[in-house]
């Protein structure tokens, strides 16, 4: 019988309803139900939580970029893994040594093990690579940069990680032309990243990596308004 939450199918558990049924000729599909809620739990303002978020099997990564306490700014990024009971909080991250108003948590990214945070809202954004220790534990291994120091290019507004290659999004970038914005691509692992590749837009004010999604050789880059698909 069709249950709460089900659309023409079957309820199988208390969480989640699954199936396809013959109606008459339709076929209609599942409608799932919520595994889980995350939330922000003790005295921290709430501000932009959830503002950005990635998985990847059984972790997950939430932003906060805008959560204070005591009226400092406190950005940070969640990590929850499932567990039997649910999905548990495992982990608070932030960078070694904070820098008020850097807007950590604003973009995130996971492949694996490996978690990647944007910082972008400083006069040099950053993106933090971590990696858990031996005690399982995630540490800042890699802090990558934009090669043009002293520029407002906002780097680090988006992040994609995939088999080996990292892509950070500059929107704010500039060149001769004006704010262009460029995408970064570093390659490596762990602890060693190097540029690779930097991609500029184009046209001025463009926007141009302020989201973004890499799958192997595929990159889908957010220019404000458009979207561009290159293949390497």
């Amino acid at each position: 019988e069709p249950g709460d939450g089900c659309v023409g199918c079957r309820l199988v558990g208390p969480d989640l309803c699954q199936g396809e049924c013959d109606l008459g000729g339709t076929v209609a599909r599942a409608v799932p139900r919520p595994e889980a809620t995350l939330a922000l739990d003790g005295p921290l303002d709430r501000g932009r939580w959830g503002g950005a978020v990635a998985i990847d099997g059984a972790l997950a990564v939430v932003g906060a970029p805008d959560v204070d306490r005591v009226g400092l700014n406190d950005s940070a990024a969640f990590v929850y893994r499932r567990t039997a009971n649910g999905w548990q909080r495992v982990q608070r991250l932030q960078p070694q040594q904070p820098r008020s108003g850097d807007q950590f948590g604003y973009a995130v990214a996971i492949q694996g093990d490996t978690i990647v945070v944007g910082a972008p809202e400083r006069q040099t954004g950053r993106v933090y690579v971590f990696q858990p220790d031996d005690a399982g534990v995630w540490q800042a291994v890699a802090t990558l940069e934009s090669n043009a120091p002293g520029e407002a290019s906002a780097f680090g507004s988006s992040v994609a990680i995939s088999d080996g290659d990292l892509a950070v999004g500059s929107p704010d970038d500039r060149s001769a032309l004006g704010r262009v914005g460029s995408v970064y691509i570093f390659g490596g692992a762990g602890d060693r990243w190097r540029l690779t590749q930097r991609i500029r837009g184009f046209g001025d004010d463009s926007g141009f990596g302020a989201s973004l999604a890499v799958s192997g050789d595929h990159l889908l880059i957010v220019k404000t308004n458009h979207a561009h698909a290159l293949h390497n």
